[in-house]
């Protein structure tokens, strides 16, 4: 079977279905995480406090590394960013397209 998590920001799908994910990869199944924004504003406090632009990027390569290192923990095979913004995301007919792709 294959299993395709997918989150708002790149911890929620280790927050929500972690484990469950670890059994489906751990009995054979192939799982993939799509991960629609970059998790940059709600999930850190860092970003106001030192040249926004630079925290920012900073905080999205942060994000990443963690979100890679959990899909590698629990055995996932890829992680897809989308890389929309999360304050507020918005759908998109553009987002909707490219999240219907991965499907």
């Amino acid at each position: 079977m294959i299993v395709l998590a997918t989150g708002a920001h790149p911890a929620d799908v280790f927050d929500l279905a972690g484990g469950t994910l670890a059994n489906f990869s751990r009995t054979g199944h192939t799982v993939y995480v799509v991960v629609l924004t970059h998790g940059a504003y709600s999930h850190s406090q860092v970003v106001s406090s030192k040249d926004h632009k630079v925290a920012v990027e900073e905080v999205i390569a942060l994000k990443r590394s963690e979100c890679d290192a959990a899909a590698a923990a629990v055995g996932a095979k890829d992680v897809r960013y989308l890389g929309y913004t999360d304050e507020p995301f918005v759908p998109s007919r553009e987002s909707v397209l490219e999240l219907a792709e991965c499907v």
